[in-house]
């Protein structure tokens, strides 16, 4: 805010007095101000003065009921102030850098609190100023913040004696003609912005702490830029796995676990709607999916004379036990339990695989948990044009298992020789 201290009451006036149609009274329990030293002493001496501050004369005339809005020398957010060079004006880069990042850091720690709601003007101070703010605003808003302008009509914009329309007109001078302010118009002009904090699992210390306004633009930009998910199915020696590249870095995950998390991605690629790229544990659907993954992953009955392996033959038969409608509801409910530990298990071992290899950024990635209606289900927050899923040519497959099975005989033989 600049050093036009009308705004403040103006803006009071609009959300707690005459808020626009179908939207209730907001009467703010704080009051923050970003401004520079001399600002600040303007602000004071209008607003807070004992005798005469505008602001108490504002919660006297419409404030009847006792309401305690904190509003006193620690409402000002001084620019320069934390590097002990608090600034009068905005005059070059130093002052610029520093005002991105006291209203940046500023707006991260209010929103911090999720049972607050915050309502930002742009209105007063330099352009800058607003732009910062209302950038701040998209990256750390929640749905319950707002961001407005105060608009005042003609001629009580362009005097400084017009703070608010009192509860009692009166007549004030305006250039060469007396005004009542009864004719005076405070409305709110809501401005829509982008929720980058909704929309985006962030990071958390993007949310906590203190960074400054390039450091933050520039995380940010790199979590944009590294939301891409890629899987590849890999065959070395006969041996498959998966590999992850996310957030600009790759790396592998074995079959069991890299089977439930390609079972997971392809479930959220083929499906828009939430109800679908979520599912239980223990649906029987899910199951399939993950067995046909694993043997994906393994190529089992592809290329090898290998069978089923112990992991798939001990999946079969829970849910045998599951469809069975031989056995008792206790036996089927505890092969239901078993089948939803052994998925949570390879969940817990990917989450931490991520996490090592990933740091914070690896939120975005995780397998997320929904309760709805008593029941969890499990799925991929990531929009299918977010991903890609790519499987090896059949033909290095094939190598890989040739290699892998001459490599086995020759090592056989040499085993027999040396025996003999």
């Amino acid at each position: 805010m600049g050093l036009t201290p009308q705004l403040l009451t103006e803006t009071l006036y609009a959300l707690a007095v005459e808020p626009a149609p179908g939207t209730p009274p907001f009467v703010p329990t704080e009051i923050h101000v970003v401004t520079t030293r001399k600002g600040r002493d303007t602000l004071k001496s209008a607003l807070l003065d004992a005798n005469e501050g505008r602001f108490f004369a504002f919660c006297e005339d419409y404030l009847s009921k006792p309401v305690d809005i904190s509003f006193n020398d620690d409402s000002f957010h001084i620019i320069g102030a934390g590097d002990d060079h608090e600034i009068d004006d905005i005059t070059d880069n130093a002052t610029n850098t520093a005002t991105a990042d006291t209203i940046v850091n500023l707006v991260r720690r209010l929103t911090e609190d999720a049972d607050t709601a915050i309502h930002a003007s742009l209105a007063g101070g330099r352009k800058t100023m607003a732009f910062y703010l209302g950038y701040a605003l998209s990256l750390f808003g929640r749905p319950q913040d707002r961001l407005s302008h105060v608009l005042v009509n003609a001629p009580f914009e362009s005097t400084r004696d017009f703070y608010y329309p009192p509860r009692n007109p009166s007549t004030i001078v305006i250039g060469e003609q007396q005004v009542s302010t009864d004719r005076a118009c405070v409305m709110l002009a809501d401005i829509p912005f982008l929720r980058v904090r909704v929309s985006e699992r962030l990071p958390l210390r993007l949310m906590r702490g203190t960074m400054s306004y390039s450091g933050t633009v520039s995380e940010m930009q790199r979590f944009l830029d590294s939301s891409r998910l890629v899987l590849s199915r890999l065959c070395s020696n006969g041996q498959g796995s998966i590999e992850i590249t996310a957030n600009g870095k790759s790396f592998t995950m074995n079959a069991t676990a890299g089977a439930l998390y390609v079972a997971m991605a392809r479930r959220a690629a083929r499906r828009t709607k939430e109800d679908n790229r979520f599912v239980a544990f223990t649906s029987m659907e899910f199951v399939e999916e993950y067995i046909q993954e694993y043997r994906f992953a393994t190529y089992v009955d592809e290329f090898s004379d290998v069978s089923d392996n112990e992991t798939v033959q001990i999946l079969k038969e829970l849910v045998g036990r599951v469809e069975s409608e031989h056995l008792r509801n206790e036996r089927r409910q505890r092969a239901k339990k078993q089948l939803r530990d052994f998925f949570l298990e390879k969940r817990s071992k990917i989450k931490k695989r991520l996490k090592d290899e990933l740091g914070e950024w690896c939120r975005k990635y995780e397998i997320r948990a929904i309760k709805k209606y008593g029941a969890t289900t499990y799925g991929l927050d990531i929009q299918p044009d977010h991903m890609e899923i790519y499987d090896p040519p059949s033909e290095d497959i094939k190598a890989s298992w040739e290699n892998a099975a001459a490599r086995a005989q020759r090592q056989s033989g040499a085993q027999r020789a040396t025996d003999r």
